[in-house]
């Protein structure tokens, strides 16, 4: 399968998921199942974001233009948004569990969060040459 393909197909998988968790989450009164799919959604993005090549769907990539791409090492740059959404896939299940999970998980995506930031924006950049 193409990247393109798959990654369309996860693209149109995730409304799909959310909207079945939420109407089961309101037909039966369970609110795990709307904190799984969420959990799992985040991790197959993550997954599919350590590969490397889900630098398409990072937000403000897609509206480079291709001499603005050639700024960036684009797999490194997808596998830093790959691990920000597999430090974030803990936060629902932290949820569901109820315990001090959620501020420690908490404290884990925010400090992740920063990192990316950090990272995408200093080594993800190819060094300019002038």
């Amino acid at each position: 399968m193409d990247d393109g393909v798959a990654i369309a197909v996860i693209v149109m998988a995730v409304p799909i998921i959310l909207l079945t968790g939420l109407v089961s989450m309101l037909v039966l009164g369970n609110v795990y199942i709307l904190l799984g799919s969420v959990s799992l959604l985040l991790i197959v993005l993550g997954a599919v974001m350590l590969t490397g090549r889900g630098s398409g769907i990072v937000a403000g990539i897609n509206h480079m233009s291709a001499a603005e791409r050639t700024g960036y090492y684009l797999p490194r740059l997808s596998k830093a948004v790959g691990m920000f959404l597999l430090s974030w896939s803990v936060l629902p299940v932290a949820i569901a569990i109820g315990t001090t999970a959620v501020g420690v998980s908490l404290t884990i995506g925010i400090a992740v969060t920063a990192w990316t930031l950090w990272y995408c924006n200093t080594r993800c950049r190819i060094p300019s040459r002038t």
